[in-house]
């Protein structure tokens, strides 16, 4: 119990130092910091079991953290510390692999995603009255909707764990109104590689595909705008259509 309540510490402490450095332009120390917080949140899941390494590598964060915080403090440059081999050691425990090298490539990937735009709005999200409602109601305040597709690579190992923290950088840009599958069986990993999720933003389509682009091993991204007036509409005139075209045969056939 007392491991537990030392990591949800650390996890705040470095929360909150993520977003205040993020926010002064401390890019090292946001960016060290955003790592461990992904250590930490698998750590408190029970998705990623604390062993001494792990421990180690924590301890030489908060080592170097001390040193930059205070190299900052003193009007100095953030950066009296290099922390590029930590920052992929905790990238590395965090994607289950022990190649941080792979980085690059994982980063890549989504790059060319978000030309998967053209797909059909709304059409795997299984959308009912209530959704719609919603959405309209997002849309009259204002809001934009998206459908975003995401889709894991075939070598992630922690599939669970990567739609989390999918979904958890989604929740800081908007609001998720739905997934499919839903998130608790996101978090059981009860899905193949792909899974879908709606959300209202007052950001755009590359905001939200920038957001995904923080997760690793993602291998696919598609940000599709949604309009709650238009979902199933394109499909409605279809039933019409029949007895248009069967009205000249019935005019035919009294000169047979």
């Amino acid at each position: 119990m007392e491991e537990i309540d030392a990591v949800n510490d650390i996890f705040r402490n470095a929360h909150t130092l993520k977003g205040m450095s993020a926010t002064m332009g401390f890019a090292k120390i946001a960016e060290l910091t955003h790592e461990m917080e992904d250590v930490l949140d698998l750590v408190r899941k029970s998705q990623l079991k604390l062993n001494e390494d792990i421990m180690d590598t924590l301890f030489k964060c908060l080592d170097s953290l001390e040193q930059m915080v205070d190299s900052v403090g003193n009007g100095e440059a953030e950066d009296v510390v290099d922390v590029s081999d930590l920052v992929a050691k905790l990238s590395s425990i965090s994607k289950g692999t022990p190649a941080p090298a792979a980085d690059g490539a994982v980063a890549a990937a989504p790059a060319a995603a978000s030309s998967g735009g053209d797909a059909a709005a709304g059409t795997n999200l299984d959308l009912d009255d209530i959704d719609l409602d919603v959405m309209k109601k997002a849309k009259e305040a204002g809001m934009n909707l998206f459908h975003i597709k995401v889709t894991l690579m075939e070598t992630c190992v922690l599939k669970a764990a990567r739609s989390v923290m999918v979904m958890h950088a989604l929740d800081e840009v908007g609001d998720v109104l739905k997934s499919i599958p839903p998130a608790e069986d996101l978090e059981q990993e009860k899905f193949e590689r792909s899974f879908d999720v709606l959300i209202a933003t007052s950001g755009d389509a590359e905001a939200m595909q920038n957001a995904v682009d923080t997760v690793s091993e993602i291998e696919d991204v598609a940000v599709t705008a949604v309009d709650p007036d238009k979902v199933g509409k394109e499909a409605a005139p279809a039933p019409a259509a029949a007895p248009a075209a069967a009205a000249p045969a019935a005019k035919g056939s009294p000169c047979t």
